[in-house]
């Protein structure tokens, strides 16, 4: 019988776990107001269906408040209903996850472990791809199972895994397109470019910033023909056109209905100092996440800071290695993978103002260029040291960076919530100080998207009373606390006037008296 690999055994093992990581506990984290957005995408009603409904100062449940979280047999709404919504109000994310998701919770159904499961085997399926692309870039399997190793335990990739929104889906689609797009360059027959051209319509239809990547293989491919029009560069053009073509009624329907918003790009504006710490610790994202903030101690912070700063210079010295080792001018292919999304995200950000590129989910494209730096650079080492101490030096760095990976998603996965979800991170805390109370109502004017996703952590015993203005509230009797769940200052001003406010959490809870 033939026996594994040390190296090889080790990294099955980290496989392993990565997978672990993915299906963990996926209940456990608040169900973000993201998330919300999605099952209200699936239920096919739109925010303001939602709002006229709830927001009405009436007494509700948590079954009133979840009811649009869902698809409904005895509603009216169909598939084409959530095609419709994401046209208008998320047309940069595209159908596909959607509509999958739709029929995912109609036959498994509705709760947050089904729904987020489906980004789970999404991100599952990552991990054999990223084996294939790595192969097909490097023609070496020792290489390939690092990659599938680093995709395995990166703590970006488990995150998204975890949660129900199409990252993991765009992910799956890129390293899907990436390795068609290398076969058919290198295998040059129609069957190949026809299936390059379905992943293509599969890209776009996953998401709209799919195209930095077709773009990237563009350019790759305009660089390694010698800028002449070859048959390679004329069926990647048949290829893509039809692509687009496909992807035109899409394209309509946005038009028809509203013009792209970019959600949250430009809300706020950083110096260019802190915007580039923030641009250069997305790439230690990828390998460590041991969520960090603003709130983190000084000694946490810095902690953290050694991590990135060993990353950064790896990555550094990674790209100067791919440009000087890689075969086949795989160099180029993953240096154009990288540069369209940076060059293209943080343009605009540098001239015009905003966050695009520091917006890491936005990035994913450039993410996995990194991590193919640093899986060949690590292969590379592993295999062509002939010191025998430059050799294990190289092997202690592969198992600090997998051992990174490891450790962020060991914290991931059993902690009750993280930096990624923007909601209050006591979200846990809050839904356990109101669920102690015996008979509770929850007061709010506030945005109620946020109001559902702590439902999601309430018993059912809890009631809301939910208004848009103020003025239109009047307190129900018959509860044993009444609790004021981030109320806005004309919230706050007209209670103020007959009861006393307790605070139990800083600018978010307060109960009445």
């Amino acid at each position: 019988m033939k026996k594994i690999p040390i190296l090889q055994l080790f990294l099955i093992t980290i496989v392993s776990i990565g997978i672990f990581f993915r299906f963990g506990n996926l209940d456990l984290k608040p169900y973000w107001y993201d998330e919300t957005y999605t099952s209200l995408q699936l239920s096919g009603y739109t925010h303001e269906e939602v709002k006229q409904d709830i927001l009405t100062g009436r007494l509700i449940g948590i079954e009133d408040l979840q009811k649009y979280q869902y698809p409904n047999k005895n509603s009216d709404k169909t598939v084409f209903d959530t095609i419709n919504n994401i046209a208008k109000q998320e047309a940069q994310l595209t159908p596909l996850y959607f509509i999958l998701a739709r029929y995912w919770v109609e036959f498994w159904g509705n709760s947050v472990t089904v729904i987020r499961s489906l980004s789970a085997i999404f991100s599952l399926l990552t991990i054999p791809l990223t084996y294939w692309l790595c192969w097909q870039l490097f023609n070496s399997a020792s290489i390939a199972w690092i990659g599938m190793a680093l995709m395995a335990v990166s703590p970006f990739h488990i995150l998204y895994a975890q949660e129900s929104r199409p990252y993991s889906l765009w992910t799956l689609t890129i390293l899907l397109s990436c390795g068609l797009f290398l076969r058919a360059n290198r295998q040059d027959n129609k069957l190949n470019w026809l299936l390059y051209s379905f992943s293509i319509i599969l890209g776009l239809y996953s998401f709209l910033l799919n195209i930095f990547v077709y773009i990237s293989h563009g350019i790759y491919l305009t660089i390694t023909q010698g800028f002449h029009f070859t048959n390679q560069v004329r069926n990647y053009l048949i290829s893509t056109i039809s692509g687009f073509i496909l992807f035109i009624p899409w394209i309509y329907l946005v038009i028809v209905n509203v013009s792209i918003k970019e959600r949250g790009f430009q809300d706020e504006n950083n110096s260019l100092i802190k915007y580039t710490v923030k641009w250069l610790r997305n790439i230690g994202l990828i390998f460590a996440d041991f969520n960090i903030d603003d709130e983190s101690s000084k000694l946490a912070i810095l902690f953290y800071g050694i991590i990135l700063l060993f990353i950064l210079i790896l990555v550094t010295y990674g790209l100067y290695f791919l440009y000087n080792n890689a075969p086949n001018n795989s160099h180029i292919f993953i240096f154009s993978l990288i540069l369209v999304p940076a060059i293209t995200l943080t343009l605009p950000d540098l001239m015009i103002g905003g966050l695009r590129a520091v917006i890491i989910r936005y990035m994913i494209p450039f993410l996995i260029g990194i991590q193919l730096v640093i899986t060949f650079l690590l292969g590379k080492k592993l295999t062509i040291v002939q010191n025998i101490k430059q050799q294990k030096l190289w092997q202690i760095i592969m198992v600090i960076i997998l051992s990174l990976g490891v450790i962020s998603g060991t914290q991931i996965t059993f902690a009750s919530t993280w930096a990624n979800k923007a909601i209050p991170k006591n979200t846990p805390e809050t839904a356990r100080i109101i669920n102690q109370a015996e008979k509770p109502l929850i007061i709010s004017d506030f945005w109620f998207p946020n109001i559902i996703s702590l439902s999601y952590k309430l018993d059912n015993k809890v009631r809301f009373q939910l208004v848009e203005k103020a003025e239109n509230l009047k307190i129900e009797k018959g509860f044993s606390d009444v609790f004021l769940y981030q109320p806005s200052e004309d919230l706050t001003q007209k209670l103020n006037s007959n009861y006393s406010l307790e605070s139990i959490e800083e600018d978010l809870l307060f109960k009445l008296k």
